[in-house]
């Protein structure tokens, strides 16, 4: 539950304070209270981990064999305070024996709006203190985990940097800014608010480091956690199942979702086989609806449609909307045979992508606030055969991606 570091150089009084945490609070394990006998010591531990609370003994020395004082423990608050790669705990307990206590130290803590606990073996004041402090700290742990409240609106997830989430900053009258601090050097997230009619609609979008349900389901996982999206969608491009249902850019909305990868191999005499087991997670029918009444909407179809965007090549027909079954499968298919042994399982499926899956499998599985809506929607730029060409990859992400803004600016309820 908490994690706890107590940097004390009294073996005694470290056992006390130990001893009375664990008996106190059944929540905290012993394996969750880390000892420091010198502030050298503790400050890397907080370089290393996250605290909940800290516990510094105001009379300490900076490293073992040197003499304690008080300077140490001031350093050490500097440090905390001043260094990048400090992982900043939660709350700092100072905790001395020292009877009187002098004002320079106690305006340090007062400024940091830390607080100072006289500590004594005769006295049981600072039990009382330090067991509300806990519980405070608990309470608060457990709300945060527990918030039922969406700090962002929308997140959009993209398989690719070019084409697919470069579409998504590029959205008229959306000023994108780089996120700084978080602790994430692999993946670089973007935010931006919308306006519409006085509301303020908050985005998050990011894009993975390479194609795939695995690591889609590693981004939606972070985004999840990090920004807690009421609505999570992916935009780009996928394969048609048939030039006969969809037109180049025409957009694919996934009614559901099947893991095309999932099943067993066997063997069926001397020939080794692939026996699927297709697992499927269903769009909220809901946004599906909405999705059947915009597809009708001839003017917003053209709108898209004639956006001009850099280096798009517009394929010169009607844009559709397309609702129906997808697969996710492990690579690009250019084989009709796979496309027909999906069909066998699913005889309505309109398209074929590698990522969509894995997003909602882990919005399906993601921690409270759990994302109200997941949904895929992207655009046909090829029909998984040999026929492929990279001509239409630009206007795909395109109708995609504008189609979902039209979407954020009109269609979804933001709580508030």
């Amino acid at each position: 539950m908490l994690s706890i570091l107590i940097i004390d150089d009294t073996p005694d009084k470290v056992e006390i304070l130990k001893n009375f945490i664990l008996s106190k609070f059944d929540e905290i394990h012993d394996s969750a209270i880390d000892v420091a006998c010198t502030t050298y010591d503790g400050l890397n531990a907080i370089c290393r981990k996250q605290y909940d609370l800290v516990l510094l003994d105001l009379f300490i020395p900076k490293r073992k064999g040197e003499k304690e004082s008080p300077q140490n423990a001031a350093e050490l608050l500097n440090d905390i305070n001043g260094l990048d790669m400090v992982k900043v705990p939660a709350h700092i307990l100072g905790i001395t024996k020292m009877t009187e206590i002098p004002d320079d130290f106690k305006e340090t803590f007062s400024n940091e709006l830390w607080s100072l606990l006289k500590y004594g073996e005769d006295s049981r004041d600072w039990e009382e203190r330090l067991e509300r402090k806990i519980s405070y700290l608990i309470r608060t742990k457990m709300q945060l985990i527990n918030n039922p409240d969406y700090n962002y609106d929308v997140a959009i997830i993209n398989a690719l940097q070019e084409k697919e989430n470069e579409m998504i900053r590029s959205w008229d009258n959306c000023d994108w800014q780089e996120v700084k601090g978080i602790p994430d050097e692999n993946v670089t997230y973007y935010t931006a608010i919308l306006e519409k009619e006085g509301r303020k609609i908050r985005c998050v979008t990011a894009y993975a480091d390479r194609m795939g349900m695995v690591a889609t389901a590693v981004l939606t996982t972070k985004i999840i956690n990090y920004f807690r999206p009421r609505y999570v969608f992916m935009t780009g491009i996928c394969a048609g199942i048939s030039s006969d249902k969809a037109n180049f850019g025409d957009i694919i909305v996934a009614e559901s979702v099947i893991d095309g990868a999932s099943g067993k191999y066997a063997n069926k005499g001397d020939e080794h086989i692939f026996v699927p087991e297709y697992k499927v997670i269903n769009t909220p029918a809901s946004f599906l609806n909405k999705i059947r009444r915009l597809k009708e909407d001839r003017t917003l179809m053209d709108k898209i449609r004639n956006i001009n965007r850099p280096k798009v090549v517009n394929p010169n027909h009607i844009l559709n909307v397309l609702v129906g079954p997808t697969a996710s499968v492990p690579a690009v298919v250019a084989d009709k045979q796979v496309i027909n042994d999906l069909k066998g399982q699913e005889r309505k499926l309109v398209g074929l992508e590698m990522e969509a899956y894995g997003m909602y499998y882990a919005v399906d599985h993601s921690m409270k606030p759990q994302p109200q809506i997941v949904a895929s929607l992207k655009s046909a730029t090829d029909f998984a055969d040999s026929r492929k060409s990279d001509d239409y990859q630009l206007y795909g992400a395109m109708t995609s991606s504008e189609f979902l803004y039209h979407i954020i600016l009109n269609e979804l309820d933001y709580g508030r």
